[in-house]
């Protein structure tokens, strides 16, 4: 599946003409729903926005006009809320007065700006631009890394007062980008709705927080301490949806089947040192020589950072290339035939190495064809020329430091590249 930016032009010009007409009614209305409108606009083209990796500028401007709205939008709710309570009349009085203080600001901050420019920059950056399903799933794991640590956080028992920021604006992150990807995939909608549900409890959070109404704000976080058990379900249902589409291509069914086992949720919140701790816990077992695994993985780094001038290779290739290395000889545990293919295998069928699908694709191809002769591609589809290239590079880098191994015990101790 790809994303056309030709399809999202025509929505964001629709977005910002919506723009400019609430931003004229802002100064003649005191309508609550103009400023839901224009926020919900400004929403949806950051989403658009982070799909197509526009210019950072620009989703700055976006945000600066949301932040331009938003001590208008928690004044709103707050009258609302304090409405039903006499002895808050005081209180409502002075937020009544406030609102009308900071919707003379918002309308001041809004008056002059020119949304023209913008339309100019969402033109020029979508037009003939594609965003593969393959790019989204990766700029979605971007975003809902730090949404599970913060997850985490909440769940270690941190002072959660002070988490439920981070977690409702890493959460709003999520959504504008899921808003966006829901334009071409509608089966995501659920879900969204099912994630406006946690923000709307955590928005009544931080509306209570304001009002320093302890009572309330800790009614309602132990609602959401009850709730909070449901939502990895829902990213894992987000990934499963994603994930499908990414593997649309790939050539081997019964491969797909192993790496749809995999745990959807485990690598957002793992790091690299974790994964490599897990993975020579793994080669330990499996591997019959740890001695010439760590060889290998320490000859492939040295390699790696001789050709870098070159390639100018990222942290992410140097860890797919050292797991890789961890990895290459686990299927010998299973018979020396075919055991490379075999490692492969026993990487797809892992659930607890906390590496993601794309991941294993691509340390389960450079593990593959870490001996014999290269002639499968196909597994390599899903990525574009650019990655399939890098890719290669490494599994290049694999045999030849394994190739320097004739045995075990008969391996090169000194060696110079040129």
């Amino acid at each position: 599946m790809k994303y056309s930016g030709d399809n999202y032009l025509k929505y964001s010009e629709k977005l910002i003409t919506s723009l400019e007409k609430d931003i004229k009614l802002l100064s003649i209305s005191d309508d609550i729903e103009i400023i839901h409108r224009i926020r919900a606009s400004t929403r949806k083209l950051r989403g658009i926005t982070r799909l197509f990796s526009l210019p950072e500028d620009v989703e700055s401007k976006l945000k600066s006009l949301a932040d331009s709205l938003n001590i208008l939008r928690d004044l709103e709710v707050q009258l609302e809320l304090l409405s039903g309570y006499p002895e808050f009349s005081q209180l409502r009085e002075e937020k009544l007065s406030l609102w009308e203080l900071e919707k003379n600001r918002a309308i001041k901050a809004t008056s002059h700006l020119d949304l023209s420019q913008l339309s100019l920059i969402f033109s020029k950056n979508l037009r003939d631009k594609k965003v593969t399903t393959f790019d989204a799933y990766e700029k979605l794991k971007k975003t809902l890394s730090p949404l599970f640590f913060s997850l985490k956080n909440m769940r270690e028992g941190k002072n959660i007062r002070e988490l439920i920021h981070p977690l409702r604006i890493r959460l709003k992150k999520t959504v504008y980008l899921l808003e966006a990807l829901s334009l071409k995939n509608p089966l995501l909608t659920r879900q969204i709705g099912d994630l406006k549900k946690y923000q709307d409890v955590l928005g009544e959070i931080h509306d209570f927080q304001l009002l320093n109404w302890k009572k309330k704000e800790e009614e309602r976080s132990a609602v959401l301490n009850i709730q909070l058990h449901e939502f990895p379900k829902i990213i894992a249902q987000v990934l499963s949806l994603l994930k499908n589409d990414v593997l649309l291509k790939f050539p081997d069914p019964d491969l797909k089947n192993l790496l749809l086992s995999e745990e959807e949720l485990d690598f957002l919140t793992g790091d690299f040192q974790t994964q490599i701790e897990k993975t020579e816990k793994i080669s330990k077992e499996f591997s019959p020589d740890m001695e010439h695994i760590n060889r290998v993985a320490e000859k492939s780094l040295n390699i790696l950072e001789v050709l870098n001038p070159l390639f100018d290779f990222t942290q992410e290739e140097r860890h797919l290339l050292h797991l890789s290395a961890l990895l290459h000889d686990t299927g010998h545990y299973l018979g020396d035939k075919n055991h490379n293919e075999e490692s492969r295998n026993i990487l797809y069928r892992s659930r607890s190495l906390g590496i993601d699908f794309i991941s294993k694709i691509k340390i389960g191809w450079i593990v593959k064809n870490h001996r014999g002769k290269i002639t499968d591609f196909r597994e390599l589809e899903i990525f574009d020329k650019k990655k399939r290239k890098r890719i290669k590079i490494l599994a290049g880098i694999l045999r030849a430091t394994d190739g320097m191994e004739l045995e075990s015990i008969e391996h090169m101790k000194n060696y110079s590249l040129e």
